[in-house]
């Protein structure tokens, strides 16, 4: 492990994503402007930062979960358009892996993981602004590495303030 410098390698960067490995890891992936393959731990007990291997793919307004010991990370804006790519990473390894991507492209969306089986997408934006909401929900069937789009939708609806 490379403990990281104060310099820019240490900055956070907007709109990335971080989840708990365990009470004393986070990994923190992405985010920025323009969009970073970046991926760092945080190590609380020494409250420090170190690099890990980065993603295949720069992206940020991605989601990030766990499944199975290993953390996926979904969608996103690459800094030129939104994606629908999955990339897998192998905690053990340090090592990401692309997965079967969603069959629609998403940025600010969110995910979650049901019985280290199934991993859900949710909402999102698609289009080249923030108007063109993806209202859909898809499911990845980890065993089988596929997506799914389930025939429910969202509710969109449209506010006044």
């Amino acid at each position: 492990m490379k403990k990281l410098n104060d310099g820019n390698a240490s900055k956070f960067y907007q709109c990335s994503a971080a989840i708990a490995l365990s009470a004393h890891e986070i990994l923190i992936t992405g985010g920025g402007s323009p969009p970073k393959k970046d991926a760092r731990l945080y190590l609380t007990i020494k409250n420090e930062i170190t690099q890990k291997c980065q993603m295949n793919e720069s992206r940020n307004a991605h989601a990030i979960t766990m499944c199975r010991g290993n953390v996926f990370v979904l969608g996103g804006f690459s800094g030129k358009q939104r994606l629908n790519s999955v990339e897998k990473y192998l905690v053990k390894e340090d090592k990401w892996t692309q997965m079967c991507a969603m069959k629609d492209k998403r940025h600010y969306l969110s995910a979650c993981t049901i019985n280290d089986e199934f991993i859900y997408a949710f909402g999102g934006f698609f289009g080249s602004t923030e108007q063109e909401i993806n209202d859909t929900i898809e499911v990845y069937e980890v065993e089988k590495n596929i997506w799914t789009v389930l025939t429910v939708r969202m509710k969109v609806s449209s506010y006044q303030i």
